[in-house]
């Protein structure tokens, strides 16, 4: 659908109710993506302009993208006007505007925690909710957490997934999306069943820095019906590359009919210890997320006995906004050339 146009209505004062309830809906489902393109419906759109799609959708009434962008301006320096530029010190007007209403939504207890509604972020997208289904799968990813932790065993997550439920229904997501970050992601993909190609978006919550010492781990747990040993193997990927892979053997036990696999405290190598220090140190969160547009994470996890290919998932990652820590959103990905609307 092309850029909605109107160029008879003005930047202001055409906010009615309806249109201003659209309006906050489409900031909550889709956060900030720098200069990506979102993904909606086969189609690619910046944030404002699907804003504006979404206004027209939902109420019938035309906004362009410009008075979107325009609307989120006037928004920002009227919240910077109530708190005295204080706490808002240092970020843009759709940082201040999306922080607001977001913080705002009924569907947030704590500024911590997961937001489950999100749906889209930078240049993944979904399709439809009718064209999804829940299906089996030959092993559930229930819990996959980073984090920091000091000397006096206090612990930071920087990124937060705890339950495997996320993977029965997730959103689609078209794999050619997102080929570019994964070079080998293809071949994984002609050897993984098709309910078992995944990709996490996380949007990390990086905090304040932890001491020089603090351990940098990785928490990982999964489910599998069947009783077997399996093989993980973590690929960091930068700029299309593969620059460190991690292998690691886990022998499961049986618990209630599944067999459980658990890794914990499981170190960070230097790579990415190291990229994380360099993340800290950057100005601004957009200029965080261009670094972060060049990197990804790959994870395979085969039957260790048969080399069957179990669970493979892709990460990808943004920088979180201040005061919302860790949030993320999971996609099942298909080859389009195999996938029949």
């Amino acid at each position: 659908m092309a850029e909605v146009q109107d160029s008879a209505v003005g930047d202001e004062g055409v906010w009615t109710p309806d249109i201003e309830a659209a309006f906050k809906e489409a900031l909550f489902k889709w956060p900030q993506c720098g200069r990506r393109k979102i993904v909606f419906e086969g189609k690619m759109y910046g944030r404002n302009e699907i804003i504006a799609l979404w206004i027209h959708r939902k109420t019938g009434q035309k906004r362009t993208r410009k008075q979107v962008s325009s609307h989120i301006q006037v928004l920002g320096r009227k919240r910077k006007r109530e708190v005295n530029g204080h706490l808002y010190e240092g970020q843009s007007s759709a940082e201040i505007v999306t922080r607001k209403i977001v913080g705002d939504h009924p569907a947030i207890a704590d500024a911590g925690t997961t937001v489950a509604p999100m749906t889209t972020g930078g240049m993944v997208g979904a399709l439809p909710k009718r064209e999804r289904m829940s299906v089996s799968l030959p092993l559930t990813m229930t819990l996959f957490v980073a984090y920091t932790k000091d000397e006096d065993s206090h612990t930071q997550s920087l990124v937060h997934l705890d339950s495997g439920d996320e993977f029965s229904d997730p959103e689609l997501l078209d794999l050619t999306q997102v080929s570019d970050k994964f070079p080998m992601l293809r071949d994984f993909s002609e050897c993984t069943p098709r309910s078992a190609l995944f990709l996490v978006k996380f949007w990390a919550d990086l905090g304040s820095a932890p001491s020089p010492d603090a351990f940098h781990g990785i928490d990982m747990s999964f489910e599998a019906d069947d009783a077997l040993r399996i093989e993980c193997s973590t690929t960091v990927i930068l700029k299309g590359k593969q620059v460190v892979e991690k292998i690691q053997i886990e022998e499961g036990r049986r618990v209630g009919g599944k067999t459980v696999f658990e890794i914990r405290d499981s170190a960070m190598c230097e790579v990415m210890v190291k990229f994380i220090e360099k993340l800290r140190g950057v100005e601004t969160p957009e200029l965080a997320n261009r670094i972060l547009e060049n990197f990804s994470v790959l994870q395979v996890v085969r039957d260790e006995k048969t080399k069957d290919v179990l669970n493979c998932t892709a990460f990808l990652f943004e920088v979180s906004q201040r005061g919302l820590g860790p949030r993320h959103q999971v996609f099942r990905m298909f080859d389009p050339s195999e996938y029949h609307l």
